[in-house]
């Protein structure tokens, strides 16, 4: 089970939402060094019991909802790396369906992706970098998706050609461990207090 070739597929059959929505589970789980996607697998093929495609989820959150907390401990495998701060338990603050609504919400009861990407594209213009800059404040409102999330999910859907957008930075704003080697690069000080805006021209 691979969910980037899963995308890559729909894709390339028209499904613009289930290409989206695969694409946003791997990266909320991210890939595990031992166990893989095993955990996209879990949750998106239903543990064997049925698929929660796009709209299964979305006609149907309660039960999508519920079947997650019913069975969340049966799920294989684990969060990648980046994601490893993450829970799979129903009462957590950042439990998987109080993640998966923020991601929902994000499209006003329209639940269309391509729509939604197609709005954007009018309102930021034929321009990659500036329509990577919204698409990014956007995924701002989706809870437990930080710099690097966002960064992954947005430069995701550019390399599998479903929106044409380019991070026009590194967004190290938030950065930890990235300012300071951009500071440690350029300034030769991993203490230096150059501007982050001015780090990020620079890595540009």
């Amino acid at each position: 089970f691979d969910p980037i070739k899963g995308a890559s597929y729909f894709f390339g059959n028209g499904d613009v939402d289930d290409a989206v929505w695969l694409t946003f589970l791997a990266i909320h789980f991210g890939k595990n060094k031992n166990s893989k996607w095993s955990l996209v697998r879990s949750v998106y093929g239903g543990l064997g019991q049925q698929i929660w495609d796009w709209q299964s989820v979305t006609t149907d959150f309660v039960g999508f909802e519920m079947w997650l907390n019913d069975n969340y401990r049966l799920f294989q495998g684990a969060f990648g790396n980046h994601r490893k701060y993450e829970s799979i338990r129903p009462h957590s603050k950042r439990s998987p369906a109080a993640v998966f609504q923020s991601y929902i919400d994000i499209f006003d009861q329209t639940f269309d992706h391509q729509l939604f990407f197609t709005n954007a594209s009018l309102q930021m213009g034929a321009d990659p970098k500036g329509l990577f800059d919204h698409l990014y404040e956007c995924m701002g409102h989706v809870l437990s998706f930080g710099r690097t999330a966002k960064f992954d999910f947005l430069t995701m859907l550019g390399k599998l050609g479903i929106v044409d957008v380019e991070p026009g930075h590194a967004y190290l704003n938030g950065a930890t461990g990235p300012k300071k080697g951009a500071k440690l690069l350029f300034d030769g000080t991993a203490s230096s207090r150059t501007p982050t805006a001015e780090l990020n021209q620079k890595i540009a």
